[in-house]
């Protein structure tokens, strides 16, 4: 006969299979992490999208920066489709919920709208205040549908590699929000508005840095054990103080590290890329 506390255990698991749905629970922890880091890349996109219009807007290699826009600008839209329909060979199951399902629909609307004004503003006037807005609606509903996702993760299997691979993927926005930001400082639009929102930005990069690279216990991020990725999160620590000063430059009006900022932006986004690569690899 079973024991009270193996009983009450069973019992626990199947109410959480079952609150999961039977999709949930037939995605693999390999699934879960392929698809929260995709869906976590989208908020990356959201924000490096901008970043490149702004740099057209200002002249930092114009062409090339419209033609990466463009590129950006398809990878988010398919990835989108690859998320809401699911794709196999990338080991992204279709939406494991309807919660996932109902996140992701939630980004067709406003995605529909910022992808055509972000076009029309590649070749004609720019960005403008209203556009900038419109990204930062963008980005609210795409980080919310990667909330949802590492919700429906936990409680199909309850294990927290989907909020760790969900944060290290977050500094990969937030190193290109911050550069979005330091831009948007620049090109004169709501710089006083954007210069509390930079701060508040860097303010939650070295926040969750410090937490994925010590393990915060508070927030159920676990001390990070495997030496690569101890490695890559000390080379991460080194880029982000020389950053900071970039960032400074370009928001306190200096031209010339605009292009500097442009390149360095690049470098942030690969490593902090390849942190959450190495988190998501220790679960396959």
């Amino acid at each position: 006969m079973l024991k009270q506390s193996s009983l009450v255990a069973l019992c626990l698991a199947f109410i959480m299979t079952v609150a999961a749905g039977p999709l949930a629970a037939a995605v693999s922890d390999r699934e879960w992490a392929s698809a929260i880091n995709v869906a976590g890349r989208q908020r990356m996109l959201s924000q490096k999208m901008m970043k490149e219009l702004l740099l057209v807007q200002l002249g930092v290699e114009a062409e090339a920066n419209r033609t990466q826009l463009a590129a950006t600008a398809k990878l988010f839209a398919d990835s989108h489709r690859r998320l809401s329909q699911g794709d196999g060979e990338q080991g992204i199951p279709a939406p494991p919920t309807p919660e996932v399902k109902a996140a992701l629909g939630a980004i067709d609307d406003p995605w529909k709208s910022f992808s055509g004004d972000l076009a029309a503003a590649a070749t004609g006037g720019g960005a403008t205040p209203v556009l900038a807005r419109a990204n930062e609606d963008l980005l609210k509903v795409v980080a919310a549908m990667v909330e949802v996702y590492e919700q429906a993760q936990k409680a199909a299997l309850g294990t927290s590699t989907g909020k760790v691979v969900n944060w290290a993927g977050r500094q990969r926005m937030l190193s290109q929000r911050m550069a979005k930001e330091a831009l948007l400082i620049a090109a004169g639009i709501d710089a006083d508005g954007y210069r509390g929102k930079l701060a508040a930005t860097r303010a939650l990069f070295a926040a969750s840095h410090k937490s994925l690279a010590e393990g915060d216990a508070a927030t159920g991020i676990p001390v990070p054990t495997d030496p690569a990725v101890k490695r890559q999160f000390g080379k991460i620590d080194g880029l982000w103080q020389d950053y900071q000063r970039i960032l400074d430059q370009v928001a306190g009006g200096d031209v010339a590290a605009r292009a500097v900022l442009a390149e360095r932006s690049l470098q942030m986004l690969t490593e902090t890329n390849r942190a959450t690569s190495q988190l998501e690899a220790l679960t396959k």
